[in-house]
């Protein structure tokens, strides 16, 4: 019995941490597939995401928690990591708590959402109009047919 509630705390704080976390949403339309890998051209270009069998038009989805962000000359090279989606913009809003925030970027007239420490914020200069890249994997990218 004890072991079954210890399960459960832990599922219910990993699923409290899914339902409040930010997602960032796109329309798109899938032009290459690699297995459940697909290539989808979207309004802030091209996005590797986890793609279902025969989807064409899809919405990629992105949550704030799998988005790193960089300064732009720290930032890794395109195809540098594994986290092989790479988006430049500019910051909109940094809203921080006690240690962590969330960091508004518009990349190419979409707001993608990235949650970061307070630490990074300061480390970074994050700051409304800082030039930031935005990096997240394939696999933490989903999409869904439309």
């Amino acid at each position: 019995a004890r072991a079954l509630l210890a399960r459960y705390d832990r599922l219910r704080a990993e699923f409290t941490g899914v339902a409040e976390t930010t997602e960032t949403v796109v329309e798109g339309r899938v032009v290459e597939r690699t297995g459940e890998l697909a290539v989808v051209e979207t309004v802030v270009g091209r996005l590797r995401a986890l793609t279902p069998p025969d989807a064409e038009t899809v919405q990629v989805t992105l949550r704030a928690d799998a988005v790193t962000l960089h300064a732009p000359e720290d930032a890794p090279p395109a195809g540098g990591t594994s986290a092989r989606n790479r988006l430049e913009g500019l910051v909109e809003a940094v809203e921080v708590g006690e240690a962590v925030g969330t960091v508004t970027v518009d990349v190419g007239g979409v707001t993608l959402a990235a949650l970061v420490t307070v630490e990074s914020v300061e480390r970074l200069g994050l700051a409304a109009g800082a030039p930031v890249v935005a990096t997240f994997k394939a696999t933490a990218t989903r999409a869904v047919p439309r």
